[in-house]
């Protein structure tokens, strides 16, 4: 596996994220944050602890999608002899 960003890493750019998505949208009108399971809860999560550090003040509409039954990827063939 490689690692593409360290802990800290992760941490910097969910706080650049957070910065660019609170001044383009400072009241958080039709904003509304969805991680996907599994890698996007990650950071997803990061991205909302960094905005409500920066602004507590500010409505985070957050949810996760599981979309593990929808994924084709991972279906198995079914032998029916």
């Amino acid at each position: 596996m490689k690692v593409l960003l360290s802990g800290q890493q992760l941490i910097d750019a969910a706080k650049l994220l957070a910065e660019k998505l609170l001044s383009a949208h400072p009241t958080a009108e039709n904003v509304v944050f969805v991680g996907i399971q599994q890698g996007g809860v990650v950071v997803a999560n990061k991205i909302v602890e960094a905005i409500r550090e920066m602004q507590p003040a500010y409505n985070v509409q957050y949810g996760q999608l599981d979309i593990t039954f929808y994924r084709d990827d991972i279906r198995q063939k079914i032998n029916c002899t």
